[in-house]
C-alpha cells in the first residue's frame, strides 16, 4: 500500500490537490436555471446547465432505466418506533419445529418476534420506522485502525475474467446476479457482459449491486480483524439519488429508509463520519462524500479530476445542493433526535494526480475512491492498470459474494478450477 499524500495548495505538482471550498448554492439556485448563456459557453461541454442533471434523475424512473419494484406505502410522518442503534427488533423466519429456549424473552402479541434472540434458523433484521439518537459518537477511521479490504490474486481473477470475456451463448440470458436484500436486484449475464466488457458507463442497477458488494466487504473487513469499533462510512446506493429526486414522492420511501437504517446494514449512519453517494452525472460516475465531522461535501470526479474548480462546480454544484437538502430531510425523518446544521457545509473539489478516467472506467475509479478516501486524501493511488484490475476484481467479487444466489458458469466451480489449473 502506498502512503497517503496530504493535500497541498493549488498548482503544486505531483500530489493530489484539494481546491478551495465553495459554499453550497442556495435552495433557489438549486431549483432554477441560474447559469447564463455566457457562463455556459465559458464552461464548455461540462458546464452545460447543471439543472438538467436533476431533470435527468427525475425522468429515469418513468423511462424504465431503474428496474425497481415500487413500494405501495406512503411515508407516515409522526409514526415512530424509537429503537436504539444497539437494540433492534429481530424477526425470526422459523424453518425448524423448535426454538432454543432461554435465548430471548417473547414479546406479547407478536408471533415469532423476539428481541436479541439467537436461534439456529435463518434470521432477518426488521427495519424500524425510526431510530433514536441519544448521543452521536464518531468511530475512528479504518485507516487509523490499520484495516484494509481483502484482496485476491489478480492472476486468478484475470483468468476468470478472460473466460468471461470469451463467454457466449444462451447462458448469458440467465440471471447471473440475484441479490434480495433490501430489495431484489437481478442482472443477466448479458447485461454484466455489456457493463464489464463493452466500453461504456455501467448501469445504475449494476452499480447498486457493487454498493452491496462494498457494504459486505466493509463488514467482513471489521469482522475478520476482530474489530469491535463501529464502521466509519455509510455507503448509499446510487438509486438513492433517483428515488430522492423523483417527482412521485412517497412511492420509494420504504426503499430510501432501507438504505439508511435497513436491518441488513452493519453501519449506524448516525455515528458514521462519512456518507458516500456514487452519482452518474454528465455520462460518467462521480463520488460525493458528506463529511459530518468537518462539514464538507467532497466531490471526487475521476473524469474532471484535472479541471479547475469552476468547471467542476458547473457540473456538480446544483445536483449537490438538491441532494444535500434531501439527505438531511431523510436523516431527520429516520433518526429521532438527529441534530446537525446543514447550512454550515461547503463543497470541496479535488485535482488528482492520476490521468482523467474514461467514462467507461469511471465507475471503477469511484469504487476505488470509496475504499481508499479517508476524508482528506486517497490513501492508495490508482492508475489505468489498477483501474483494469479493479474492474476484473469487481466482477469476480460480485459473482462470488455471499449474498449472490444467481447462476454461475462452470469456470467458477471448484471442479472446473482444478481442470483448467486455477
Amino acid at each position: 500500500m502506498t502512503e497517503g499524500v496530504p493535500c497541498t495548495p493549488m498548482h503544486s505538482v505531483g500530489h493530489d490537490e484539494k481546491q478551495p471550498d465553495l459554499p453550497l448554492p442556495s435552495a433557489a439556485e438549486a431549483k432554477s436555471d441560474h447559469w447564463t448563456a455566457a457562463e455556459k459557453q465559458d464552461k464548455g461541454q461540462q458546464g452545460k446547465n447543471a439543472t438538467a442533471n436533476c431533470l435527468y434523475y427525475q425522468t429515469m424512473l418513468s423511462a424504465g432505466s431503474v428496474r425497481i419494484k415500487k413500494c405501495a406505502h406512503k411515508r407516515k410522518r409522526g409514526s415512530e418506533i424509537n429503537t436504539s442503534s444497539r437494540e433492534r427488533a429481530v424477526e425470526m423466519m422459523i424453518t425448524q419445529q423448535h426454538i432454543v429456549e432461554g435465548t430471548a424473552e417473547r414479546k406479547k402479541d407478536q408471533t415469532n418476534t423476539y428481541v436479541n434472540a439467537i436461534v439456529p434458523t435463518s434470521v432477518r433484521i426488521v427495519t424500524p420506522c425510526k431510530r433514536h439518537v441519544v448521543k452521536r459518537e464518531m468511530p475512528p477511521s479504518p485507516f487509523d485502525l490499520n484495516l484494509a479490504p481483502i484482496t485476491r490474486s489478480i492472476t486468478e481473477v484475470g483468468q476468470k475474467y478472460k473466460c468471461f470475456e470469451e463467454h457466449d451463448g444462451e447462458d448469458l440470458d440467465r440471471d447471473w446476479f440475484v441479490h434480495d436484500i433490501p430489495w431484489t436486484i437481478k442482472i443477466k449475464g448479458r447485461d454484466l457482459w455489456t457493463d464489464f466488457v463493452v466500453p461504456g458507463a455501467i448501469t445504475m442497477e449494476t452499480f447498486d449491486a457493487i454498493i452491496r458488494l462494498l457494504q459486505e466487504q466493509d463488514t467482513l473487513m471489521y469482522k475478520d480483524a476482530n474489530c469491535n469499533h463501529r464502521q466509519c462510512r455509510h455507503i448509499l446506493p446510487p438509486s438513492f439519488v433517483v428515488f430522492a429526486l423523483a417527482n412521485n414522492a412517497g412511492e420509494y420511501d420504504e426503499m430510501i429508509k432501507e438504505a439508511f437504517i435497513g436491518g441488513h446494514l452493519a453501519t449506524n449512519v448516525e455515528h458514521c463520519r462519512m456518507i458516500m453517494v456514487p452519482t452518474s452525472i454528465g455520462g460518467h460516475w462521480s463520488l460525493y462524500v458528506w463529511d459530518l465531522e468537518e462539514k464538507r461535501i467532497h466531490v471526487l470526479d475521476p473524469v474532471l479530476c484535472r479541471e479547475r474548480r469552476d468547471s467542476q462546480a458547473a457540473t456538480h454544484s446544483i445536483i449537490i445542493a438538491s441532494l444535500h437538502e434531501k439527505l438531511f430531510e431523510w436523516l431527520e425523518e429516520v433518526l429521532s433526535g438527529w441534530e446537525d446544521d446543514m447550512s454550515k457545509y461547503k463543497i470541496a473539489f479535488y485535482n488528482f494526480t492520476h490521468q482523467p478516467a474514461t467514462s467507461a472506467d469511471s465507475a471503477f475509479y469511484v469504487a476505488h475512491y470509496i475504499r481508499w478516501f479517508d476524508g482528506e486524501k486517497l490513501t492508495f493511488a490508482i492508475d489505468e492498470r489498477k483501474a483494469l484490475n479493479a474492474k476484473m476484481s469487481t466482477f469476480f467479487d460480485l459473482m462470488t459474494m455471499e449474498g449472490n444466489r444467481g447462476w454461475k458458469p462452470l469456470y467458477f466451480s471448484s471442479d472446473e478450477q482444478k481442470r483448467v489449473g486455477l
